[in-house]
């Protein structure tokens, strides 16, 4: 999941998205006090989703990519 997050595709995407989430409230509600609670709702979702974030188990896979260059040919060759 640490792997997944470090994309910045996706930082760009929670950007936009927390951009959005806390701009159409003032753009949609007539009464301030709708706005206000809008905000605590996207607040608590988005605190919400950080927690769900950090307690993603970690895969297998990303725990075998490494980042070291593989072996080149010659090394492999010497090897057998």
């Amino acid at each position: 999941m640490k792997a997944a997050l470090g994309h910045p595709a996706l930082a760009t995407m929670g950007a936009l998205g927390a951009l959005l989430g806390f701009t159409w409230p003032l753009l949609v509600f007539d009464r301030p006090l709708y706005v206000l609670l809008s905000f605590f709702v996207i607040w608590a979702v988005a605190i919400g989703l950080l927690y769900l974030a950090s307690r993603a188990p970690e895969s297998a896979a990303v725990d075998a990519v490494s980042d070291a260059p593989p072996p080149s040919e010659e090394a492999s060759a010497r090897r057998n």
